[in-house]
């Protein structure tokens, strides 16, 4: 998998992220609503190796990293999976995120969750996506609510580890394919809007600005690299259209 952000590269793992991975894991605050103890390297391994193997056998869902799209050699940004939900159901996954904390409150979370919704429902054609956190977990639920999660029940936290705010339990959440559908613009329906605009207002720059975006649309499609709406925002202010 590999989709692609204003800000972000969203990649398939590889077993070469082991390291990186270990130092996301290895933060407090990423840990916090998650497990009491920092996991070890060889606990990180093990889980690395996990999901390289489910990511094997589903080419379109699985487990992913974020790195910055203007240099993908630097260290992570965050891992993220839009795995099978319950009894493996590929058409109706899950969604989870964890992001390196020198990143927090940019809203990368957001950014790249949104790539990964795009995907699930165009390319795996999913009906429903879901998503779960503790109730403490205030930032996680606000990403939700801005994704157009809606939140839709509680259950127990039943693992054994005393993390901080079990006792809330933990948030459900889901969005079904319509919501998404009402509050998602086909980009290239509105590209095909804005060039019929030009060609009305017979405005020849703005017709060859437009044709030059549609170009780069197709450069970055024929790369592999999902062209997300907020991609396609970006290239139209950096050619000097207001989206």
């Amino acid at each position: 998998m590999m989709l692609r952000t204003p800000r972000l590269l969203i990649r398939s793992l590889l077993a070469s992220d082991q390291q990186a991975l270990h130092d996301l894991n290895s933060h407090d605050e990423v840990q916090h609503f998650l497990r009491s103890a920092i996991p070890s390297e060889e606990e990180d391994a093990a889980s690395l190796h996990r999901q390289l193997a489910a990511n094997r056998l589903h080419h379109d869902l699985g487990h992913v990293v974020a790195v910055p799209a203007e240099d993908p050699s630097a260290p992570l940004v965050g891992w993220f999976h839009l795995r099978p939900g319950p009894d493996g159901d590929i058409f109706n996954p899950e969604l989870g995120w964890r992001l390196h904390p020198s990143v927090w409150g940019q809203g990368l979370a957001t950014e790249a969750c949104r790539a990964l919704l795009e995907h699930a429902f165009t390319t795996v054609q999913a009906s429903s996506v879901t998503a779960e956190t503790l109730a403490a977990n205030l930032a996680s639920r606000r990403v939700m609510a801005r994704l157009g999660m809606a939140e839709t029940g509680m259950r127990d936290w039943t693992s054994p580890d005393p993390v901080p705010g079990r006792e809330q339990g933990v948030v459900q959440a889901r969005i079904g394919l319509r919501t998404w559908l009402d509050t998602h613009e086909d980009v290239r329906s509105a590209l095909h809007e804005l060039q019929a605009w030009a060609l009305k207002e017979r405005d020849k720059s703005a017709l060859e600005t437009l044709r030059t975006l549609g170009m780069d649309l197709a450069r970055i499609e024929t790369d592999g690299v999902r062209a997300s709406q907020d991609l396609v925002a970006e290239l139209a202010r950096a050619r000097g259209i207001r989206w």
